[in-house]
């Protein structure tokens, strides 16, 4: 087993009173939403990685002018593309079971319930190669929180990949550095979110080399 690169980010949040919604077929939407995030987040990723050049001028520059792209805009414009990573079902599983009790029992590391490898190992994937993880939301209400999956999930996925691109806060870059290593070459993310966390929304990013 290759030994995986781990990291985690916390996003600003945004204080203020939020509500849930039970009903089904509400539920059923979040559940399409979720796929939406997922298919968007794979999508930036992979723009990030084929072109990087290109995502820094459509997603970063906006940071960059306002000082806040942590070197990542400069960084993307120098790279070389990698290739585009695929997308994989048993290591999705995988992330969102974590991120459900990542949000449910209000945590955030790699190891709060066994490694990450044992969890891909134990939900039938043996390839892994690193996790990166993010949390945090813009606000309280849950229909208006653009880092909410559930309601935003296309600019849920683009704000929290970018975030893990900018890495700030990060010394090692290493949320960037697993995003664009040629060494991935599958990748999943699980979403969820819980109104009685710290951080609401919670993100994993599983990667694998097979």
């Amino acid at each position: 087993m290759r030994r995986g690169l781990l990291y985690f980010t916390i996003l600003v949040v945004l204080f203020a009173s939020c509500k849930k919604d039970d009903n089904n077929d509400v539920d059923k939407g979040k559940s399409t939403n979720i796929e939406k995030f997922a298919e968007k987040f794979l999508a930036d990723v992979n723009f990030a990685r084929t072109n990087p050049s290109g995502y820094a001028d459509e997603v970063l520059k906006p940071y960059y002018d306002k000082g806040k792209d942590n070197g990542a805009y400069s960084d993307l414009k120098s790279r070389s593309s990698v290739g585009a990573l695929t997308a994989n079902k048993t290591l999705e599983a995988v992330a969102e079971k974590y991120a459900k009790f990542l949000a449910e029992n209000n945590k955030m590391g790699h190891n709060e319930n066994g490694s990450p490898s044992e969890r891909a190992v134990a939900g039938g994937y043996n390839y892994w190669s690193g996790e990166n993880l993010a949390a945090g939301y813009t606000s309280g209400n849950a229909d208006t929180d653009i880092k909410n999956a559930d309601t935003n999930p296309e600019k849920s996925a683009r704000g929290f990949v970018a975030q893990l691109i900018i890495d700030e806060g990060v010394a090692s870059l290493g949320h960037r550095k697993n995003i664009m290593s040629s060494s991935h070459k599958v990748m999943a993310v699980g979403f969820f979110r819980s109104e009685s966390s710290t951080y609401r929304n919670y993100v994993v990013q599983e990667f694998g080399y097979k």
